[in-house]
This record gives structure tokens, sequence and C-alpha cells, in this order.
């Protein structure tokens, strides 16, 4: 049987007809396509958007849903990187997608040697969510630290020390299902640019080995945020304290957000190592060459001593305190002891030594004040007799002078992000759901 073809109106037989319906169906598929495209009915990144990333109903967390028109593959992710980066969320590595866990109670474990013959275990896994922080472990503790692990937090500055070439750490915190965490997020601990730092090309490659286990980052929102909610307890920056906040800050504010109840097992409360002066407790309950060598509070207070550098574990737990007189937060080994937590000032170690410190500066720019002023009022007549290099005594710099002027000096990144989001929007109290 002869098939003519409409067009040339020549005959053909069945396989040249089936080429020629496949052909005018690829043109009528293309036609009707282009114009949906074009009506923005299927626009590829609002399919995206709508259908892989689901909506944000977590309070910190701002709705974003642009109208995407057509773009380049690449102008997609870099418009969408950006709005995720305003969020107060930790996003997903690599799609961004925002971190939406709730839970009514959760145990919030510390690293601490405090933990070490209390056989809390049971207790810390009767929770519905455990959070737990770098690379403290599970296996060999289940009786004093428990079996379970939602969260992993792990500070930015730690990520490729603990993981980077050690494929036996990788297993057991990314891989094995006795002991691998649900979801890990990277906490930066201070200021730097996200996506050239090492730490994130590695979560990158880990989120495509380990399909078991969700990577999430902190966002530039989230790392300012966490830096204002410092400044807003002390009064003073991050960068005049000269510190960087630790993991356990940064769990700590994330606990806030996603639990409705914290039970923080192994933290010792502010004036414990002032009340137990001769504890020898190791700063981990693991790592026993290290804590050989190191305690906890002889850790704690050279740190709290120092002006120039480290952290400040003391006046953290000290604004823990103040956060669990609003909050349902309550602290198991040690039971801390009932106290009244100052919410004006701060009296903490290096509080004072930095408060001293600052009145010592001021009193010897006021005497740096009195002396340009004095050398003004006799500075015509001594220079007539003396001539213009005689008689001037010039000053080197001393420590102070210089320290004066690093305090000045103002945090690049805290600068930039209150330029692209505004003051008003980082306040402490928009961390509580409560």
């Amino acid at each position: 049987m002869c098939l003519r073809n409409p067009i040339t109106g020549r005959s053909v037989g069945p396989c040249g007809m089936l080429i020629l319906a496949t052909f005018y169906s690829f043109i009528i598929c293309f036609a009707y396509f282009y114009y949906a495209e074009k009506q923005g009915a299927l626009s590829r990144g609002s399919f995206q958007l709508n259908s892989r990333v689901p909506q944000c109903n977590h309070p910190r967390c701002y709705v974003y849903s642009p109208t995407l028109v057509r773009r380049s593959h690449r102008e997609r992710n870099e418009t969408l990187e950006k709005s995720r980066q305003k969020l107060l969320v930790p996003v997903s590595v690599p799609d961004h997608r925002p971190f939406q866990l709730h839970c009514d109670t959760c145990s919030l474990v510390t690293s601490s040697g405090q933990l070490l013959g209390k056989s809390a275990g049971k207790d810390i896994d009767s929770a519905e969510c455990v959070i737990r922080m770098n690379d403290a472990p599970i296996r060999g503790f289940e009786k004093d630290v428990g079996r379970r692990t939602t969260v992993r937090v792990v500070g930015h500055s730690n990520f490729r020390t603990i993981f980077q070439n050690k494929l036996r750490t990788q297993y057991v915190h990314f891989r094995d299902p006795l002991t691998r965490a649900e979801n890990v997020v990277i906490a930066w601990l201070y200021a730097t640019n996200i996506y050239k730092n090492p730490a994130y090309r590695l979560t990158l490659n880990y989120s495509q080995m380990y399909r078991n286990v969700t990577f999430f980052m902190h966002t530039l929102a989230m790392m300012q945020h966490n830096n204002e909610a410092f400044h807003n307890e002390t009064g003073i920056t991050r960068t005049q304290a000269k510190t960087w906040l630790t993991t356990g800050w940064h769990a700590m504010l994330l606990a806030l957000d996603t639990c409705d109840e914290i039970n923080v097992y192994g933290m010792v409360y502010d004036e414990y190592c002032q009340d137990h002066p001769n504890d020898t407790t190791p700063y981990h309950y693991y790592l026993q060459e290290e804590n050989k060598t190191r305690s906890e509070c002889d850790y704690y207070r050279r740190s709290e001593e120092r002006l120039n550098s480290g952290h400040l574990f003391v006046t953290e737990k000290y604004i823990f305190g103040r956060w669990a007189q609003k909050h349902r937060i309550s602290f198991h080994h040690p039971v801390w002891k009932p106290k009244v937590y100052n919410e004006t000032s701060l009296d903490t170690p290096f509080m004072k030594l930095y408060r001293e410190k600052r009145v010592k500066a001021k009193k010897l720019s006021a005497a740096d004040h009195r002396d340009e002023n004095s050398e003004g009022d006799n500075g015509g007549d001594a220079t007539n007799r003396a001539g213009p290099n005689n008689g001037q005594i010039k000053r080197s710099p001393s420590s102070d002078d210089r320290n004066r002027r690093k305090e000045k000096e103002p945090d690049i990144l805290e600068e930039q992000d209150f330029m692209l989001f505004g003051r008003a929007n980082m306040g402490i109290f928009g961390v509580f759901k409560r």
C-alpha cells in the first residue's frame, strides 16, 4: 500500500511515514514548550523553587519566592545562592534548601570530660533530637554520652583538621549507621568568604560522597546574627573582644531555634572553676593523650585572661545562664547552682580585664591630650628659642596606643552585612521563637 507525502506528493512506504510523523510531532512539541516557557508557566527556575525547595516555616526564615525570567543555569544558581544567604537558618549544600528541623525536646551534648562516669547515655537518647559538636565520638562512650546523633555542629576551622584525608573518621561520622549523624551543620566561627573557603569545598565533596547525611552550612546572615548576639549581650563586638565564638555558642543558638526544651549535658557554670580550684577534669571526654596535659578549668582560666585572641568560655557560659532564665534550658552533670544572672552587666574575668584596659587607655589618651595642649600654648616661644627640631620630644607609640588603634578597626564582615541586611533585622531577640 502506498501513501503520499502531503507536502511533496511523492509516494512513501510505512517507514517513511513513521519518520515524517516523528518529525512533525517534534515540531509541534517544540512550539508548545517554547510558548509555555515564554509565558512563564513552565519556567525552569520557578519550577525548581516551587517543587524542589520546600516552603520554609521556620521563625527565622525569610520566605523567598522570586519571579525568574529566562536565565542561564549559572545565573539562576547565583540568584538562589545570594537570596538564601539572607536566611537566618542553615542552608543545605549544594542546593541551599533551608534547615527545617523542629524538636519538642533536645539533648545538647558537650565534649567535656564532665560526662565521664555519669551514665547519662539513656537520658541523652530519650530526647527527640540529640545535638553533638565537632568530632566527639560515640563508640566506646555509649553509657555516658548515648548512641544517637540528630545534628552534629562542626566549626569550620576544625572541619578540615578533623575529616580531610581521614577515612576512618569519615566512616564513623558519615557512613556507619550506628554512629553517623543525620545532619551535619558547618558553623562559620569568624568572618570568611564562604564559597572560597576550603571547608566549603570539602563539604561540597562530602555531600556527593555520603548521601545518607545531609550537610548544611551557616549563611552570611546567620554569621552576622550570631556575632550580633554576642555584641548585644556583652556591649562590645567580637572584633573588639579579639575573640572568635566557640562551636558551643553556635550549637546553643541553633538549639534555641530548633527545640522547645533543651537539656545540656557536661557544661559547667561560669563560677565552677572558682568554686572548684583543684578540679582536674579533662577538657574532652576522649583524646586521652591530650587530656594528660590539659584540664578543662586550666584551659578556661588561660583563655578568659587572654585579651588578644582565643575563646571566651566563661563569658559565654554566663550568657547561657541569662538565656536559661528566659527559656526552657536545663543543665546536667554538673547541675548549675541557683543564681540570678545580671541582665545589664557582665562580671566575668574577661570583662573585668577588658574594662580595666579601657579605663587605662582613656587615662593615657587624656594625658596625651593635655600634653598636646600645653605644647600648643608654649609652642611659638619654644620653636623660636630652640629651632624646629630641638625642644620637641618624640614619643614612640606604646603597646596601649597600638591596641587602641586596633580596637577602632571595624569588622569588615559586620559593616558589609549591615549594609546588605540592615541592623534592625539582626537583634538577638529575633533569634527566639518563644
